[in-house]
This record gives structure tokens, sequence and C-alpha cells, in this order.
């Protein structure tokens, strides 16, 4: 499998459910910092060669590279001026304002497309309290708006996976030139995934150089010293994927996870694949609640999920979205028959609240489920805390270990929706690397 497969798998979000888009925002975590990344673009055939279209999404693969650099100190940021072009979610230069000594004057911009520019305003915003002082923080979608400033004023530029866009190299050359100061200590910080291209990056590189600009790649991490490849950062980094919802889509879809007339609640439901699946069966339930937590990027992608698929739900189906499932009055909340959860283990310190909330929503029947699913990247002693407080609340867990077993037919997709973009081996791979749970309640706890 090519490293462009693996970053699909990743990165892309499911189109399912008679052809429309099931998005999955994707976000970031990095030690205190909680980004969000910004929704795909419609990728546009360059004027040269219209047969080949552009990367829809840059990864966060580059990003977190540079992340780690800044955070180890390789890049040295105390009391300088930075600049991030094409930002992203920003991440390499949104650590750097929360280190202990930070840059003076931090300035993140992006396109200034309303999704793109609004994501990367939230991600400052959100993590403003993280900065430290006396570092100013601001994110613009056109440079020139930091009038209060000399342009050409930037001790460093940071550049993270925009190389890729080849017909704007002469424009991020132009940039460099307006933008970084004239300077022997300025720096330029450039990073690439390997899915761009060489004579792409040379590209690139040849004209900065014509442009007086002189470059040394960092060969260490692609080096055959396995010590170079390693992470050496240390903050808690996680990234939530959509393997685990896959797998739980396909249980919906074959009936191993029966939904029929059940009251569902999903919670963290990120794309809120396997809900929004269960709500189009011939057969589904009488009401599904999807949840996650209330932030404008995050919530506003699910409630663009759950309208843009409702003309496929079947009757009698209600499907609400909340930010906060007390909002949803109208029911007792320890009325849901099933309670899905998809990669939220990882999340380690918020343990205790999922099972607060498992026991505050789930019925308490013998009927009711609590189903589950997280990628093999969450630690089993992280998997293991959890399923203990669980117990510890009266919840009986089972590990169905079929699609992780040796037998190959089970890691096999047995799904016969199509889902574009992933064929069978792909859908495979993703089953294979998540494991699931079936909880209910012990009979003890509800005598």
């Amino acid at each position: 499998m090519t490293v462009e497969n693996i970053e699909d798998i990743l990165s892309d979000s499911l189109e399912i459910l008679g052809g429309k888009t099931v998005g999955d925002p994707g976000y970031v975590q990095y030690g205190d910092l909680k980004l969000t990344v910004a929704p795909k673009m419609k990728p546009e055939a360059p004027i040269d060669n219209p047969s080949r279209s552009r990367r829809e999404r840059p990864s966060v693969f580059a990003c977190t590279l540079l992340a780690e650099l800044v955070e180890r100190g390789v890049i040295q940021v105390a009391d300088r001026r930075i600049v991030e072009l094409g930002a992203g979610c920003a991440l390499p230069s949104l650590l750097a304002a929360t280190l202990a000594q930070p840059p003076s004057l931090i300035v993140v911009t992006d396109h200034p497309d309303a999704g793109i520019l609004g994501n990367l305003k939230a991600n400052v915003e959100r993590n403003r309290e993280h900065y430290r002082s006396p570092c100013e923080v601001h994110c613009v979608g056109n440079i020139s708006q930091r009038a209060d400033r000399p342009l050409p004023d930037y001790d460093i530029v940071i550049m993270s996976d925009l190389l890729d866009f080849d017909t704007s190299h002469d424009v991020l050359v132009l940039a460099l030139k307006t933008l970084l100061a004239k300077s022997l200590q300025a720096r330029v910080y450039v990073a690439a995934g390997k899915y761009t291209a060489p004579h792409v990056c040379d590209n690139f590189l040849n004209l900065a150089l014509n442009a007086g600009l002189i470059w040394e790649e960092d060969t260490s991490c692609t080096s055959g010293d396995p010590q170079n490849h390693t992470w050496m950062g240390q903050h808690v980094t996680r990234r939530p994927s959509v393997f685990a919802c896959t797998l739980l889509a396909e249980l919906v879809e074959r009936g191993v996870i029966q939904v029929a007339d059940r009251r569902i609640v999903e919670l963290g439901a990120g794309c809120a694949l396997p809900s929004l699946l269960a709500a189009t069966l011939a057969q589904p339930p009488s009401l599904i609640v999807v949840t996650d937590y209330p932030d404008a990027g995050i919530l506003g992608n699910l409630k663009a999920n759950v309208e843009r698929n409702r003309e496929h739900y079947r009757s009698p189906c209600e499907v609400h979205c909340v930010g906060n499932i007390s909002q949803r009055a109208d029911r007792p909340l320890p009325d849901y028959d099933i309670v899905i959860m998809s990669d939220l283990l990882d999340f380690d310190t918020s343990h205790d609240v999922l099972v607060l909330a498992l026991k505050t929503l789930l019925a308490k029947s013998l009927q009711a489920r609590v189903y589950v699913a997280a990628g093999k990247y969450t630690a089993p002693h992280v998997c293991d805390n959890f399923l203990s407080l669980a117990l510890n609340a009266g919840l009986i867990w089972e590990e169905d270990t079929s699609c992780t077993s040796g037998d190959p037919q089970n890691h096999t997709w047995m799904g016969t929706m199509a889902v574009a973009g992933l064929d069978i081996a792909q859908l495979s791979t993703r089953k294979s690397m998540c494991r699931r749970w079936i909880g209910r309640w012990s009979p003890a706890t509800l005598t």
C-alpha cells in the first residue's frame, strides 16, 4: 500500500448514503491544544494538465513534524516574530505560543475561504488561554491586514504542506521575498509529505534559490538510522480516525448490531456514520440522537451531516443532533436502548465522564447494549482502564475478537453498500485495525 493510500485512509471521509458526503471534521490534540482540521475544498485541475486534480486537503503529516521540532527546540522560537503561510490548523505556530519561552508575535494566515479561514480563526480563539505572555497571536486571511507592523519583519516563516500546489510556487516565493526579514538570522521552515513529487519540490526550491534563498535539506528523519525516525516529542498527541466508525457501520449494515425500532444515542459522534446509516435501513430505529463536543466546527459539521442526508432517513425514524444530550428534554434521559461510542477511549482523562454518561443514558434493561469500537492505536492499558471503570459501574463487557483473529475471512469487509473512494482491500484494512466490545448491564445491577 502506498503512502498516499494510507494517507487517504487516515484522512478522507466516506461518501455513502446515496452518494452524499458524510464529512469527518478531523481534529488534532497536541498537548493542551485542540485543533480542528478545515473541511475539504473542491479539487481544481491545473490549467496545464486538466487530467490531474489537486490534493483536496493537505494532511497533518508535515505540520506534525514541524510541531515536534518546535516542541524540542530544534526550531528556536523564543522572542521571534513568526508568520505561518497556508496554516491549515496552525499546529506548529500555536504550539510555539504555548512554550515557556514563546515568540513575541505569531501571525497565521490561509486562503480567505469562509470554511478554511473560519476554522483557522476558531483554532486560534479556542486555544487562547494556553498562549504564554507576551506572545501576540493573530489570524488573518490577507497578510497585508497586519498594517500595524511592517511586512518584511518576520524572523521565521513556516510553510507546511504547501509545495504540492505547484502552480502557486511563484506566489509563495514572492511572499517569502516580501515577508522574511532581511537578516542572516531569518529562517524559512518548509515541510512536505512524500506524496509531493520530488520534481515539484525541486521546482519550488529552484525558484526560491533564484530569489536569493539558500536551502539545506534535513535528511535525518529520512536516513537509515531508526533513531531519527522515532518521535521525540513529549506532548500527548491524538487524532481520532474514521477506522472505528467504519467497522461499526459495517456491523449496522449487516444487522450484527440490531437497530430496528430501537432508541439510539451516539456519543462523540464525529461524522456519525453508524447512526446515520442505521436511519437509512428498511427497518430503522425509532429515534437517533447524535452528539459531540459543542465546538462550532465539530458540532457544525455534525449538524450539516444530519441535514445533508435527511432525505435518506426511513420513516418513522427521528434523527436529532445536539451538543448537550440534556437538550433532549422531550424524552427521559435514561431511555436509550443502544449507546454507540466510536474511537473515544483514546481520551483517557475523560473515561469517568464517559462512564457517567452510560450510567445516565443507557436504559436499565437486560436488552440494552453499548457498542464501543477503538482503533488499535489506542493502547491496551487505556482500553482496559475504561472497561474496568465501566465494570465497576455495573456493565459487563464482551470483546468481539472475530475481526482480529487469525481467520482472514474475519478481516474481510462484508458490507454490500458502495463506499466511494475505498475498495474492499482498503475497507478490510480499516476493519483489521480496530477492536470492539459489547456492554450490557449485569443482572445484579438491575435488581
